[in-house]
C-alpha cells in the first residue's frame, strides 16, 4: 500500500507523509490500512489550533522507512472521536492521554481513567482556552 491509496497528501517531509481525511472516514480508513499490512500505531497526538481540533494518527513502514501522518479534526466545543482501540489496541494509552490533555470524548474506549495528571490538574490544559494558575487551578 502506498501513502497515496491512504488519501491526499497534503505534506511530505524527510522521512514522513501527511494525509488529512474527513473524521467520518477515520475507522473505514485505519481497517483499510491494517488490511493492506500496516499493523502498528506509534502515537496519537492533538492539536488545539483555535478552530478545531486536529488529531494525528501515525503510523510507521518500516520497510519504506515511512511515517504516515493521518490526521482528522474534530469540533472544539464538544470534541469527540471514535476509539481506534478495536483495530489498533495499542492506541489504548495515546487515547487516554488525548482525553485526558483535550478533554476529547473518546467513544467506546474502553477506560478513560486519568493516565497523567494529579486528580487536582486542570481539565484539558493543552486547550488553548486553559490558563494555568500557580496554585493548578484553571483562571
Amino acid at each position: 500500500m502506498k501513502p497515496s491509496d491512504i488519501g491526499d497528501i497534503y505534506k511530505k517531509q524527510k522521512g514522513s507523509v501527511f494525509i488529512e481525511i474527513p473524521e467520518a472516514e477515520l475507522m473505514g480508513t485505519l481497517k483499510k490500512i491494517k488490511e493492506n499490512g500496516i499493523t502498528r500505531i506509534c502515537d496519537i497526538s492533538g492539536y488545539d489550533n483555535g478552530k478545531e481540533i486536529e488529531v494525528m494518527y501515525r503510523f510507521p513502514i518500516e520497510k519504506d522507512k515511512i511515517l504516515i501522518n493521518i490526521k482528522v479534526r474534530i469540533a472544539r466545543n464538544k470534541p469527540r472521536i471514535k476509539t481506534v482501540t478495536r483495530i489498533f489496541p495499542g492506541a489504548f494509552l495515546y487515547e487516554r492521554e488525548l482525553s485526558e490533555m483535550f478533554g476529547i470524548d473518546i467513544a467506546n474506549h474502553p477506560d478513560l481513567r486519568k493516565l497523567l495528571l494529579h486528580r487536582n490538574s486542570p481539565d484539558a490544559p493543552l486547550k488553548k482556552e486553559v490558563e494555568i494558575r500557580k496554585n493548578g487551578k484553571r483562571s
